[in-house]
């Protein structure tokens, strides 16, 4: 059964929280610009890069979610949907933008590859917007269609630079302030210490810390943080 792209976007929604405003900047305001821009003149490929948690899927959702609030149509699209790409992507080219996550894993089998072509080509007709995120970069993939190959090794190459102290520290507190509950400055400085370094990694440990404070009816300590640390390692 073929799915109508509307019915895609509300099965897949960004998830609520990942908008671009919700993206701990740091050395990145240029990259979250671009994405937010709706620049309807002119068809456009982005090839986001970034290491594992740097923040890749939150980009993807949130340039969807800019596009849906904008008054646009769009649909993020997980790689667990790869292996189904020949025809779930079908006449998603009618909607204004496309994200597809974890790009290298929907490559590499010729029928996918030229459901992907179709749908790049389609996209460029309409002068909408397609955006990939991957772990490497465009001439670093491995594709099987010398087509789309050349076409997406021209797209528009964005990485993600790494958050430093002082951008880790502040999405620790805005994390922490949304879900309501409070990081004293040891707590924080050790979970930036012993902690993961990627912005993703360390949103799931603060939500994972959230969670145990809840069910230990416990404020967030150092003694909790090691525990949560340990069990999510």
């Amino acid at each position: 059964m073929t799915i109508a792209p509307r019915q895609l976007a509300l099965r897949f929604p960004p998830r609520r929280l990942c908008t671009l405003e919700s993206f701990e900047a740091g050395a990145n305001p240029e990259l979250i610009a671009r994405l937010a821009a709706g620049d309807r003149a002119r068809f456009s490929a982005v090839w986001v890069t970034g290491g594992a948690g740097a923040g890749k899927s939150h980009l993807l959702q949130a340039a969807c979610e800019a596009t849906s609030r904008a008054g646009g149509t769009a649909a993020y699209l997980p790689a667990d949907l790869a292996r189904d790409a020949a025809t779930l992507i079908e006449g998603l080219d009618a909607m204004d933008r496309i994200a597809l996550d974890d790009f290298p894993a929907w490559l590499g089998d010729a029928s996918r590859e030229a459901a992907l072509l179709g749908l790049y080509q389609g996209l460029a007709a309409r002068n909408a917007s397609l955006v990939v995120g991957a772990d490497v970069s465009p001439r670093a993939a491995q594709f099987a269609l010398p087509d789309l190959a050349s076409r997406m090794r021209a797209a528009e190459t964005l990485a993600i630079a790494p958050l430093d102290d002082g951008a880790r520290r502040r999405l620790a507190r805005r994390i922490a302030d949304s879900r309501g509950f409070t990081l004293a400055d040891d707590a924080i400085a050790y979970l930036l210490n012993t902690g993961p370094r990627g912005s993703g990694e360390l949103v799931r440990v603060l939500e994972a810390l959230d969670a145990a404070s809840l069910a230990a009816q416990r404020r967030v300590t150092i003694p909790l943080i090691r525990s949560v640390l340990r069990a999510t390692a």
